[in-house]
């Protein structure tokens, strides 16, 4: 009697928690493949630019998922996954081009088929513009980790890897082969070397440059200051560290016009009061120079070098 209540109370509860046997039909998807992943090669850019980023949501108790895609305008794609195949069905769906008003809206029909295995995704990929235009290609892209194109609060859009799979240049918006926005770039060895700016291609806004001394993993010199069209611009600072623990001091300050001229260059003392000061003519040939006490006082100022000194280089 005691086993037969038991067995009527297993199923009870089976049956009101939605368990039952026909449970065992349905794919049940790993909650590890959802999430971002990354494109790393491409054999054709007309169905996945290189670096286009692509997310993968879904329910944990249903093998449909959807396969979305913030490159290549958005697309928004039904799939399912079912012993690491994934399959896009044949299907059609409208996009709007990044950025568009609603207006510029087209058809594209897609299929693919591949395999999703071990953080990395392989796609046999067709699609075919409202043009007829056909496109084939393969992709793969790479797991990213939940914040690897978040950096402070800014989203990043764009990442390249280099072959070890390492970041190496990552930008916030890249449309139609354009850049703009916030971008990094690291070295090979994964030091960050430049954050700039770039306003429809161009190098606008502020600009940093990161320098490294012998195997130190942290940079011990950076420069920063304004550029305008693709040239320094402006005040441009040199400042230097001893180690990542002490804070940064001006070194060097460099003055440019709009036309990335330097106009003057100046070295200064730890307390960050100018130490020597030079001034150039149009044809770049330095014309004046002012010397300066520790408290600021000038003491030389005439067209005669009096010090033999070394200025640090501006990149």
């Amino acid at each position: 009697m005691r086993i037969i209540i038991t067995i009527l109370l297993t199923c009870f509860l089976k049956i009101t928690q939605g368990q039952t046997n026909a449970d065992s039909i349905i794919t049940i998807i790993k909650p590890s493949l959802f999430g971002w992943y990354k494109v790393i090669e491409s054999s054709n850019h007309n169905v996945w630019s290189i670096g286009g980023n692509i997310q993968i949501t879904g329910s944990s108790n249903s093998n449909a998922i959807l396969f979305k895609g913030y490159s290549n305008v958005g697309a928004s794609l039904i799939a399912s996954i079912k012993d690491n195949t994934i399959i896009i069905p044949h299907q059609i769906y409208t996009v709007i081009p990044f950025g568009g008003n609603g207006k510029s809206k087209f058809d594209i029909v897609a299929e693919a088929k591949g395999i999703i295995k071990s953080g990395e995704i392989k796609l046999e990929f067709y699609r075919k513009t409202d043009s007829l235009t056909e496109y084939k290609g393969v992709i793969t892209a790479i797991r990213l980790p939940a914040q690897d194109t978040i950096i402070g609060k800014c989203y990043y859009r764009y990442v390249k890897y280099d072959l070890n799979r390492n970041p190496f240049e990552i930008g916030e918006f890249y449309d139609n082969g354009v850049k703009n926005g916030n971008w990094l770039y690291r070295h090979q060895n994964k030091h960050l070397t430049s954050d700039v700016n770039y306003i429809n291609d161009t190098l606008n806004g502020r600009a940093t440059y990161y320098y490294y001394r012998g195997e130190l993993h942290y940079p011990t010199r950076k420069l920063e200051g304004l550029t305008l069209n693709g040239k320094k611009t402006g005040i441009w600072f040199l400042k230097e560290r001893k180690n990542k623990l002490r804070f940064w001091h001006t070194t060097a300050i460099y003055i440019y016009n709009n036309s990335e001229q330097m106009t003057s260059k100046t070295l200064t003392y730890r307390n960050g009061k100018p130490k020597l000061q030079i001034f150039y003519s149009d044809s770049e040939k330095e014309i004046w120079y002012r010397f300066f006490k520790k408290n600021g006082e000038i003491y030389i100022d005439d067209n005669k070098n009096h010090w033999n000194y070394e200025m640090p280089i501006s990149k």
